[in-house]
């Protein structure tokens, strides 16, 4: 993890550590109500501006330039 530029090491935690922490119910419900929550927006019954951003790591500096020139239009 990095902030302002200092960096330390974390480990990431298990698969079963998530499982035990976060249900598959919770997180189930979190999906459909983010995107109903997305749905209500793009037919213009909220007035959020939804961002979509991506990609999630950057591995190819270009690539990741190019895409954001896209997302300005």
């Amino acid at each position: 993890m990095c902030i302002r530029d200092r960096c330390k090491e974390e480990e990431l935690p298990s698969p079963a550590s998530l499982r035990q922490e976060i249900s598959s119910e919770e997180a189930a419900a979190v999906v459909q109500e983010s995107r109903r929550s997305a749905e209500r927006i793009i037919a213009g019954g909220d007035d959020r501006l939804l961002v979509l951003v991506g990609p999630c790591s950057i591995h190819h500096v270009g690539a990741s330039l190019e895409y954001a020139e896209k997302l300005k239009r």
